[in-house]
């Protein structure tokens, strides 16, 4: 009888899976480590460099380039998904004399609806930590405050329109609109497409 029991269980355990590969929910919420890049434009000017050329170049409060990790979470049996993030955005002049940079560390919370095919909406809140612009003994360096803003993404598996808006102040220097425009690349471990 012993070996009736094991075998059935065994024959359960294995018949499970192929049982299961016809629903179309987990089992189980799902937690996958995200890795995302973006490029994003717009904002108020900081600061325009005057080349020997003649040519200048415009720096933007919105402007860079982001790579962030974090986390995706995804709950049983509802069309939700959740998405935090921690990464550096970095933005730079093409000068060969200096290193005029502008540098934050984005931490993004964000809500999404899923729909059919992959495609997502959401809306959440970002902070900038550490927002700096060093000028190089060019134009002054300047230490911007933490500041809280939103975000909103529209996208489709891997890739998606991004909208943030924010403000970033500083003593002395005033306030900046660092709103920006951007599209976002993403992917989960393990991979979910």
């Amino acid at each position: 009888m012993t070996n009736s029991i094991v075998r059935l269980a065994v024959f359960v355990l294995c018949f499970i899976p192929f049982c299961l590969a016809g629903q179309n929910t987990p089992l189980a919420p799902t937690v996958r480590m995200l890795l995302e890049g973006n490029l994003e434009y717009g904002g108020d000017d900081l600061v325009t460099v005057f080349f020997t050329n003649g040519e200048d170049q415009r720096m933007t409060a919105g402007q860079g380039g982001t790579l962030a990790v974090g986390g995706e979470y995804k709950p049983t049996g509802v069309p939700l998904l959740l998405r935090a993030t921690i990464g550096i955005k970095y933005n730079t002049e093409a000068a060969d004399n200096a290193n005029i940079n502008f540098v934050r560390y984005p931490l993004n919370a964000l809500g999404y609806v899923t729909f059919a095919k992959g495609f997502r909406a959401g809306a959440g809140l970002t902070t900038h930590l550490g927002a700096r612009l060093k000028g190089d003994g060019f134009v002054d360096d300047v230490k911007f405050d933490t500041s809280l803003g939103t975000r909103f993404e529209f996208g489709w598996k891997w890739v998606a329109v991004t909208y943030t808006r924010l403000t970033y102040e500083a003593p002395f220097a005033g306030s900046f609109d660092g709103g920006s425009f951007g599209v976002s690349f993403s992917t989960t471990i393990p991979g979910s497409y």
